[in-house]
């Protein structure tokens, strides 16, 4: 499943011819999806009848007598993973502490069903100078290994990234002077939102810089609301409280997540809506990050790029424009609009206008924001571009009167071009209006 399609085919081919060699056996690791894709697309031409999708799919099954699927690790799994993991960290590999670790873990993981797990004995036992770092390790294991080992759905190679992630945003902090600002434990916490709810994260980030101190209020309810609730007993998620009403509607929606009401619950003695979390973004940020206009996750500066090529570019992100969550969509619309107000000229039509149109489009929302944004640009240096193009006939009845006002008003006072584009949407809108 590491080869490419190609490559993977060929392979597997050249194994068919030997597969009656006597006294030989093949073992095949791979990712069965990955070989349905390469199967399809070695195999373009295969009659209908044949089913392209039924004979990637029975492919694997042909050549294998003796298929074997390994199971994600559970969550008591993943505890004892995450904490070995944090422990190496700590321990030399080759140390006899760690060795005895690892023995502990693998008698532990024989029998997953009884919940058994490495006690903070365990741990401090491998190595008795270094208590203080191996009760922090086990305290962030046992905060982080239900998250992770849900969100990664047990995937062992994807755990184990996610904490090299963490300890390498760790060290850089350290090595900007921010030890004391920036907790592994806290931090952690940060990225598993980061990771797992980028939208939440990118809302948090928002706020814990435009908040006096850092802190976000929005937090405490989510954590209070979170700690006050309690399971039915049936198997059935607790139900948020009263609580969640206090939050705005864009984060009402994530009060009611399972996973981010565990989540809220991880730490009760150190909640983040205390914490100044600035230095926290900071550390967390990729790219331009919060710090300046660009995505959490480099798909606004991906359409920006694109955008600012011109009409072109504009309709090969339209797909990703279409998929904006609610912080990334207003990033974009505030970052058009200051580079459209940032050209030096408006007669023609900046790049960025475009962009800014397909947001509208795909984002209904931002109508009222758009017809604002248009108010206030110079009319009398403003080029015909601005009365076309964001088909206001498309508008909800409250911003399409705020259009029909101003168009009137480019239609009287306007230069000639805009003058002439502003009256011939103006008709088209009285006329739908009139239907």
């Amino acid at each position: 499943d590491r080869c490419l399609p190609k490559t993977a085919i060929e392979t597997l081919e050249a194994i068919r011819l030997f597969l009656f060699t006597p006294q030989t056996a093949f073992v095949i690791a791979t990712d069965e999806a990955m070989i349905e894709y390469a199967v399809r697309h070695h195999f373009p031409d295969l009659p209908a009848s044949a089913g392209p999708t039924t004979y990637a799919r029975n492919y694997l099954e042909k050549l294998t007598q003796v298929p074997f699927r390994i199971p994600a690790l559970g969550v008591e799994e993943a505890k004892v993973y995450v904490t070995l993991l944090l422990a190496q960290a700590i321990l030399s590999e080759t140390s006899q502490g760690f060795a005895d670790l690892v023995e502990k873990a693998r008698a532990i993981i024989r029998t997953p069903w009884l919940s058994n797990a490495l006690t903070l004995g365990d741990l401090t036992a491998a190595d008795s100078k270094k208590q203080v770092e191996l009760t922090a390790a086990y305290r962030l294991a046992q905060q982080l290994g239900a998250s992770v080992a849900e969100g990664l759905e047990g995937n062992p190679r994807q755990i184990k990234r996610f904490l090299n992630a963490v300890t390498l945003r760790k060290a850089v902090a350290d090595a900007r002077g921010l030890s004391k600002e920036v907790e592994l434990s806290i931090l952690a916490r940060i990225m598993l939102i980061e990771r797992f709810r980028p939208e939440f994260y990118a809302h948090v980030a928002k706020q814990a810089m435009a908040a006096p101190g850092g802190t976000v209020q929005e937090l405490k309810v989510l954590e209070t609301s979170a700690a006050g609730s309690v399971g039915s007993g049936d198997g059935q998620s607790a139900k948020p409280d009263a609580d969640a009403k206090e939050l705005p509607p864009e984060v009402a929606e994530w009060a009611s997540d399972e996973w981010l009401r565990n989540w809220a619950r991880l730490d009760p003695e150190r909640p983040l809506s205390a914490l100044d979390l600035r230095p926290y973004v900071f550390a967390t940020r990729d790219k331009k990050g919060i710090f300046a206009r660009g995505s959490s996750n480099g798909t606004v500066d991906k359409i920006l790029s694109a955008v600012s090529s011109g009409p072109l570019g504009t309709t090969q992100v339209d797909t990703d424009i279409r998929a904006l969550g609610e912080p990334d969509a207003k990033l974009l619309f505030t970052t058009l609009a200051d580079q459209i107000l940032a050209t030096d000229k408006l007669n023609g039509a900046p790049p960025q206008f475009g962009g800014l149109c397909a947001l509208v489009r795909h984002h209904p929302r931002f109508q009222g924001q758009l017809v604002g944004f248009l108010s206030n640009l110079p009319t009398e240096d403003l080029g015909s571009w601005a009365a076309a193009g964001w088909n206001p006939q498309a508008f909800e009845e409250g911003p399409k009167a705020r259009a029909r006002e101003l168009l009137q008003t480019w239609a009287s006072k306007g230069n000639r071009q805009l003058h002439i584009v502003a009256k011939a949407t103006l008709k088209t809108l009285s006329a739908q209006g009139s239907r």
